[in-house]
């Protein structure tokens, strides 16, 4: 686990592959507030059958963000992405 005070100021781009409901609500609410408006967060394993705390922890923590979650087309034998743009 990295400190939040290791984090960059400022983020552009953050993928997160938390696996699990209180591993990914910990990221996002650690980078949120860090991602530029037009900044993207990549969620790993959003939508898959195997992790399904993925998309609860986003559901949950974007509820009252104007962000709206996007999947994203992956290959076949893995699991599944999405993503959100910073306004």
């Amino acid at each position: 686990e990295i400190p939040a005070e290791r984090l960059p100021a400022e983020i552009s781009l953050a993928h997160i592959d938390g696996d699990l409901y209180q591993s990914t609500l910990d990221a996002l609410r650690k980078v949120y507030d860090r991602v530029t408006p037009g900044g993207v967060v990549i969620l790993d394993d959003y939508g898959w059958e195997l992790t399904p705390g993925v998309a609860r922890a986003c559901s949950e923590f974007l509820s009252d963000k104007p962000e709206e979650i996007t999947p994203l087309l992956v290959r076949p034998g893995e699991g599944p992405h999405a993503c959100f743009i910073k306004e």
